[in-house]
Protein backbone atom coordinates (compact mmCIF):
# COMPACT_ATOMS: atom_id res chain seq x y z
CA UNK A 1 0.00 0.00 0.00
CA UNK A 2 1.33 3.43 -0.89
CA UNK A 3 2.22 5.84 1.91
CA UNK A 4 -0.42 8.30 0.67
CA UNK A 5 -3.06 5.56 0.96
CA UNK A 6 -1.79 4.59 4.39
CA UNK A 7 -1.92 8.21 5.52
CA UNK A 8 -5.52 8.43 4.40
CA UNK A 9 -6.44 5.16 6.16
CA UNK A 10 -4.68 6.22 9.38
CA UNK A 11 -6.43 9.59 9.41
CA UNK A 12 -9.74 7.84 8.74
CA UNK A 13 -9.13 5.53 11.71
CA UNK A 14 -8.13 8.45 13.95
CA UNK A 15 -11.22 10.34 12.89
CA UNK A 16 -13.40 7.37 13.82
CA UNK A 17 -11.65 6.95 17.18
CA UNK A 18 -11.94 10.66 18.02
CA UNK A 19 -15.26 11.39 16.32
CA UNK A 20 -13.60 13.94 14.02
CA UNK A 21 -13.44 14.49 10.30
CA UNK A 22 -10.24 12.95 8.91
CA UNK A 23 -9.70 16.25 7.05
CA UNK A 24 -9.37 18.05 10.39
CA UNK A 25 -6.38 15.89 11.35
CA UNK A 26 -3.05 17.30 10.10
CA UNK A 27 -0.71 14.93 8.28
CA UNK A 28 1.88 15.57 11.00
CA UNK A 29 -0.44 15.25 14.03
CA UNK A 30 1.18 13.92 17.19
CA UNK A 31 0.34 12.69 20.68
CA UNK A 32 -1.10 15.48 22.81
CA UNK A 33 -2.18 17.60 19.85
CA UNK A 34 -5.80 16.50 20.26
CA UNK A 35 -7.65 16.20 23.54
CA UNK A 36 -8.54 12.59 22.72
CA UNK A 37 -4.93 11.67 21.95
CA UNK A 38 -3.68 11.41 25.50
CA UNK A 39 -1.99 8.34 27.00
CA UNK A 40 -5.25 6.38 27.30
CA UNK A 41 -6.42 7.50 23.87
CA UNK A 42 -3.06 6.40 22.48
CA UNK A 43 -3.64 2.83 23.67
CA UNK A 44 -7.09 2.88 22.10
CA UNK A 45 -5.63 4.05 18.79
CA UNK A 46 -2.91 1.38 18.91
CA UNK A 47 -5.50 -1.36 19.49
CA UNK A 48 -7.56 -0.03 16.59
CA UNK A 49 -4.45 0.01 14.36
CA UNK A 50 -3.64 -3.58 15.30
CA UNK A 51 -7.15 -4.69 14.39
CA UNK A 52 -7.46 -2.66 11.18
CA UNK A 53 -4.02 -3.48 9.77
CA UNK A 54 -3.55 -6.93 11.33
CA UNK A 55 -0.24 -6.03 12.99
CA UNK A 56 1.08 -6.82 16.43
CA UNK A 57 2.79 -4.19 18.54
CA UNK A 58 4.83 -4.59 21.68
CA UNK A 59 5.16 -1.86 24.30
CA UNK A 60 8.36 -0.52 22.71
CA UNK A 61 6.65 -0.06 19.35
CA UNK A 62 3.58 1.50 20.96
CA UNK A 63 5.79 4.01 22.76
CA UNK A 64 7.51 4.93 19.49
CA UNK A 65 4.36 5.62 17.47
CA UNK A 66 3.69 9.12 18.76
CA UNK A 67 2.82 10.84 15.49
CA UNK A 68 0.88 10.20 12.31
CA UNK A 69 4.06 10.15 10.17
CA UNK A 70 5.67 7.58 12.47
CA UNK A 71 2.53 5.41 12.38
CA UNK A 72 2.45 5.58 8.58
CA UNK A 73 6.16 4.68 8.38
CA UNK A 74 5.64 1.75 10.75
CA UNK A 75 2.78 0.40 8.64
CA UNK A 76 4.64 1.00 5.37
CA UNK A 77 7.65 -0.92 6.68
CA UNK A 78 5.35 -3.90 7.26
CA UNK A 79 3.63 -3.58 3.88
CA UNK A 80 0.23 -3.88 5.51
CA UNK A 81 -3.18 -4.13 3.91
CA UNK A 82 -6.10 -2.53 5.71
CA UNK A 83 -9.05 -4.70 6.58
CA UNK A 84 -12.52 -3.34 6.02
Amino acid sequence: MLKEDLLSKVKELLGQEWNLSPDSIPDNAQLGQFEAWDSLGHISVMLALEARFNVEMNSEIIQSLLSVPRIVDFLAEREVVASS
